[in-house]
C-alpha cells in the first residue's frame, strides 16, 4: 500500500511543479507520471490518479497565474498563442509541455478575469488529467495484447503531435 500513496503523491507534486512557471519546462512531470500508470489497474485507483493529477495541474496553474500578475515578462510566442487561440489556450496548454506553465502567467499578464482563469483552467485540468491516464491506460493495456497495434497507434501519435506542432509554429509566426 505504501507505493501507492507514493504514487498518489508523486503525481500530485509532479503536476503541481510541470505547471508552475520555470519549474515546467525542469520537471518532465508527465513522463514519469506515464510509468506510475503502469501500477494502477483499478478503476478507483486511476480515479483517485486523476484527481491528484488533475489538482496538482489546477494548483500550479494558479501559482503561475499569481505570478504573472506581480510579475511583468514578456514571452511573444506564449502571447501570440494565448491571443490568437483565445480561451481554448487555456485548454491547448495543458496537452504541449511548456505551455502547460507559460500560459496563466501569460493570462495573467494581459489583465485576463481571474474568475473567468479559475474555471477554464480547473475544467480544463480535469478533462486533461482525465484525457491523460485514459489515454495511457488503454495504450498500456494494447501494448500487452498486441504489440504491433501499440506501435501502429504510438507512432500515429508522434505523427499526429509533430503536424500538429508544425501548423500551430506555422500560426504563430506567421
Amino acid at each position: 500500500m505504501l507505493i501507492f500513496d507514493f504514487i498518489y503523491l508523486a503525481s500530485f507534486f509532479l503536476s503541481l511543479f510541470e505547471s508552475i512557471l520555470v519549474l515546467g519546462v525542469l520537471v518532465p512531470g508527465s513522463l514519469l507520471i506515464i510509468t506510475f500508470i503502469y501500477y494502477l489497474d483499478t478503476f478507483s485507483e486511476l480515479l483517485l490518479l486523476c484527481f491528484c493529477i488533475g489538482l496538482g495541474s489546477f494548483l500550479g496553474s494558479i501559482i503561475s497565474f499569481y505570478i504573472g500578475k506581480n510579475i511583468k515578462l514578456n514571452y511573444p510566442r506564449a502571447k501570440s498563442f494565448a491571443l490568437i487561440y483565445g480561451n481554448v489556450s487555456i485548454f491547448l496548454a495543458k496537452f504541449f509541455g511548456p505551455l502547460k506553465s507559460l500560459i496563466p502567467f501569460v493570462f495573467a499578464s494581459l489583465k485576463f478575469n481571474q474568475t473567468k482563469f479559475i474555471i477554464l483552467d480547473f475544467t480544463a485540468s480535469f478533462i486533461w488529467s482525465i484525457s491523460y491516464v485514459l489515454f495511457f491506460k488503454i495504450l498500456k493495456d494494447i501494448w500487452f495484447t498486441s504489440k504491433c497495434v501499440a506501435l501502429l497507434i504510438f507512432s500515429t501519435i508522434v505523427m499526429t503531435y509533430l503536424i500538429i506542432s508544425r501548423i500551430f509554429n506555422n500560426k504563430i509566426k506567421g
